[in-house]
């Protein structure tokens, strides 16, 4: 925080993961594709262009804060690296007011935990994620995130991982 006279009071928010984030002309966001889970039936699971999120919060003291999100996997020690981190700022100058964006994580890749040519075709491994944000040293907001590894041929009812960079 940049201002020491105007202390944070409360932190509110949410995380949306989805395939497509944008601001129409009209001033609205269109959200497409939200998901929390993803299917996958190779050995890792790599995230060429990012992840695309949406991010709508309010603070209620004007200010500058510096902001961090990461994707940690929730199974394993805090001391263990995020699978992906980055850092920013956020500049509130109307605290009654809502800040909404829509970005785009770094590319990073989610392995599968062990020797996937041993997992069973009836048999399905999940990673569980969390992508956590945090504004001014406070928890802003999080959302779960499973990678769930199966061999070919199962679905789940679940949408595939399916990254363009591949196809080349």
């Amino acid at each position: 925080m940049t201002d020491d006279s105007q202390p944070m009071k409360d932190v509110r928010g949410a995380i949306i993961l989805c395939d497509y984030v944008g601001r129409l002309d009209t001033g609205k966001w269109l959200i497409a594709g939200t998901y929390d889970s993803m299917l996958v039936h190779q050995a890792e699971c790599p995230f060429h262009a990012g992840l695309n999120l949406y991010l709508r919060c309010q603070l209620e003291s004007q200010g500058k804060y510096p902001f961090r999100l990461k994707l940690i996997q929730r199974d394993l020690p805090p001391t263990v690296d995020p699978l992906m981190e980055m850092h920013g700022e956020i500049e509130v100058k109307d605290a009654r007011g809502t800040i909404e964006t829509g970005f785009r994580t770094p590319p990073f890749t989610v392995h599968f935990p062990g020797d996937f040519s041993r997992l069973a075709p009836d048999q399905a491994i999940a990673i569980n994620l969390l992508i956590w944000a945090n504004v001014g040293g406070h928890v802003l907001a999080n959302s779960p995130f499973r990678i769930i590894f199966s061999q070919p041929g199962t679905h789940y009812g679940l949408p595939s991982h399916h990254d363009p960079e591949s196809d080349s």
